[in-house]
């Protein structure tokens, strides 16, 4: 699988109905990043503007560019406070800065993130700690005139965006085939069904 994702396998005992609580599965293996979003459908949108020299004055209409998005693909943008602290985070950013006279070079990059529980042993002590870590990231570096450059830029954060949607279908999409030829149709469609969120259901 892309990635090196695991598949969700699922241990069935039948199904009873089309209910996710109906239906008696164990989870053995899975990448919960990827079906954490699914199933909650929320993201912390962050961006972050650390380009010079006026080589970028359009990040406004790049954040709602990649709102818009994420909206179509029935995921909220929430804000990064409250219960969304501990929402899965999307990371938008540009940095850079005029390398001559009318000339600017810019790296644009999109960073997933989801968190994990982690053990660690600390002085012969077992710690559970919650740790963020990185899920998908993509970047790619710009350059040419300035003249043009913020549209450039905006043009590729939600391309990124994009990208990253179609990883995060495409990936549960891969995980949903593998439970269906490990374990039948009834299985795929009990975890399609749980996954999908609310939104998705309706």
């Amino acid at each position: 699988m892309a990635f090196g994702l695991g598949a969700l396998v699922a241990a069935s005992q039948g199904a009873q109905g089309s209910a996710a609580g109906e239906y008696d599965a164990d989870v053995r293996f899975v990448d919960f990043g990827i079906l954490q979003l699914r199933q909650w459908n929320v993201i912390r949108l962050i961006l972050a503007d650390q380009v010079d020299d006026g080589c970028w004055t359009t990040t406004r209409q790049t954040k709602t560019a990649a709102e818009i998005e994420l909206i179509r693909s029935n995921i909220d943008v929430i804000e990064n406070s409250g219960d969304g602290f501990l929402a899965p985070k999307l990371f938008v950013g540009a940095i850079g800065f005029e390398t001559r006279e009318g000339s600017c070079a810019v790296y644009v990059e999109t960073q997933a993130f989801v968190w994990d529980v982690e053990k660690k042993e600390v002085e012969n002590q077992t710690m559970s700690g919650i740790w963020e870590r990185s899920l998908w990231s993509t970047g790619s570096l710009l350059s040419g005139p300035k003249d043009g450059m913020s549209e450039r830029v905006q043009s590729a954060i939600t391309s990124q965006v994009q990208e990253f949607l179609v990883f995060l279908e495409n990936t549960f999409r891969d995980i949903i085939s593998e439970v269906r030829e490990e374990e039948g149709d009834a299985a795929a469609r009990y975890w399609e069904t749980f996954f999908n969120g609310p939104s998705r259901q309706n």
